[in-house]
């Protein structure tokens, strides 16, 4: 897991405008339960998925730079290609990252956080933006106990629980 501070988390969740990239067309996916949990937090999603112009009533973009709506921050979701996405994200001028992505090289993921540490990103991965939300819900609190007791939460000053 990156090291990362509670600051860098608080920073990324005061944006409103989160580009979910890899929003999924299965109602059950991860990327729309989070999804639908931030819009009921007040934020507005952007739906991206390559392969959709649209999932479940909402418009969806097949890229960054497709969307025609101002941009605060991504979230990442997609199996592949995450580096794509950095780089089309530093294009666009986003300083807020959230890599969800389990599934990034070690090697490409620390390519990744070099280019963003490089252009000023707040980069955030491995860490799952529910442990941080208010309304904290099972398994998610279940989640972020064990993080903590495992000592590898992060705390304001970056250091880990």
């Amino acid at each position: 897991m990156e090291k990362i501070s509670l600051n860098q988390v608080q920073e990324f969740l005061r944006i409103k405008k989160i580009a979910v990239v890899g929003f999924s067309r299965n109602p059950k996916d991860f990327s729309r339960t989070l999804s639908a949990d931030l819009v009921k937090h007040g934020y507005e999603i952007i739906p991206i998925n390559y392969n959709s112009t649209e999932i479940a009533g909402e418009k969806c973009y097949a890229n960054i730079s497709a969307a025609d709506k101002a941009i605060d921050g991504i979230l990442v979701f997609t199996k592949k290609d995450a580096g794509k996405v950095i780089d089309e994200a530093i294009t666009k001028g986003i300083k807020q990252i959230w890599l969800r992505n389990m599934f990034t090289p070690a090697k490409e993921l620390e390519e990744i956080q070099k280019k963003c540490a490089t252009n000023g990103i707040n980069f955030i991965s491995g860490y799952c933006p529910y442990m941080f939300l208010d309304d904290k819900k099972f398994p998610h609190n279940f989640h972020k106990f064990f993080t903590k007791l495992s000592g590898n939460f992060p705390k304001a000053d970056g250091t880990l629980t």
